[in-house]
């Protein structure tokens, strides 16, 4: 359970609204959606967009509060989402909250242990607190059967 940014009541991972939420958040169904909370920093997300290089690029990681696994992805882009406030289904909001909601995307760090050699391209919602945190696979040709977004709590 998790508190809606718009109107701060608990929700399941099925609830109209949050599948609503999420598909606004650029989410498509059939990919399927990891949840994270406090993962990295706005000061982190700075480090691996500025201060990487060719040779040394400088990941964030995200880490399975059920698993323990951290997952290394560097930063190559970030874009700010104001989101609305006050609005209903269908209606124009009359404005945003002050502070920005954040849109990363990037890659998986590859090891020399990984079990494939292809790049992974993902995406990276974060909330203006950083507290709240989505991680998607960047999928090609999402599964069109699919018509809810399905959220795997990390």
């Amino acid at each position: 359970m998790t508190d809606d940014k718009n109107d701060g009541t608990a929700r399941s991972d099925h609830d109209a609204s949050f599948q609503r939420s999420l598909r606004n958040k650029g989410f498509e169904p059939g990919e399927p959606v990891h949840e994270y909370s406090s993962c990295f920093t706005a000061e982190q997300a700075q480090a691996s967009l500025f201060a990487s290089t060719y040779s040394t690029p400088i990941p964030v990681f995200l880490t399975g509060e059920d698993d323990g696994v951290r997952l290394p992805v560097v930063l190559d882009h970030a874009r700010p989402v104001y989101a609305p406030y006050g609005s209903e289904a269908g209606t124009t909001s009359p404005g945003c909250f002050e502070a920005p909601d954040w849109m990363f995307t990037g890659w998986i760090m590859p090891s020399g242990y990984s079990s494939t050699t292809a790049i992974i391209r993902v995406r990276i919602w974060v909330d203006s607190d950083f507290d709240a945190m989505f991680l998607w696979q960047v999928i090609s040709t999402p599964d069109p059967n699919q018509e809810e977004i399905q959220v795997i709590s990390g």
